[in-house]
């Protein structure tokens, strides 16, 4: 399996439906295999988020960087995408692994309770909320999954989470509102430790 980004790009049902969305999904994947869009459109129906998935899957595979749909394994499995983000109510990682077949397992947190039993239960990665803070993150990062801070806005926020320990970064706003989203996640990545 290619290696775990260092960037999860979230959009929601209104970064989908925006007509530039296909111009800002290929400025963000000129990334690489270092970021990942997530295509998170709860109100759509299947067929939309079908189409939401295909149309970032075909712009991501020229550059590799990588498609990870949100908590449908089976829609993921049926697109080709390299992963699926697990939030709140659905499978959980052993039951969506079986669904997605090869590709990463993503899993939200909100306490190292929920970290332990996402491990224990197979996740490849955990995003938790920066908002409670480092040493919080720092207590997720000690359970030893790769963990996204989520929320991050800007440079230093970044830098405050990487003194955690953590992998990468999941956002929204600060790269689908950015004028120029292609520089935007350069400076985000750039924030960023260099892990081996």
């Amino acid at each position: 399996m290619r290696p775990l980004p260092r960037l999860l790009a979230f959009t929601d049902d209104a970064i989908c439906a925006r007509d530039d969305f296909p111009i800002r999904v290929a400025a963000i994947l000129s990334a690489g295999s270092a970021v990942a869009v997530v295509v998170r459109a709860p109100a759509a129906s299947a067929d939309l988020r079908r189409r939401y998935l295909e149309r970032v899957r075909a712009l991501a595979r020229p550059t590799e960087a990588a498609t990870i749909v949100a908590g449908d394994p089976a829609l993921g499995r049926l697109v080709g995408v390299q992963g699926v983000q697990l939030e709140g109510a659905g499978p959980g990682p052993r039951a969506a692994r079986d669904l997605l077949g090869p590709g990463w397992i993503g899993v939200a947190v909100g306490s190292p309770e929920d970290a332990d039993r996402a491990a224990a239960e197979g996740a490849d990665y955990l995003v938790a909320d920066r908002g409670p803070g480092v040493d919080w993150l720092r207590a997720v990062v000690a359970r030893g999954t790769p963990v996204f801070a989520a929320g991050c806005l800007d440079r230093d926020e970044v830098s405050a989470v990487a003194a955690a320990g953590v992998w990468g970064i999941a956002v929204t706003e600060a790269i689908w509102t950015a004028v120029d989203p292609a520089r935007a996640v350069v400076e985000l990545l750039g924030a960023l430790p260099n892990l081996e």
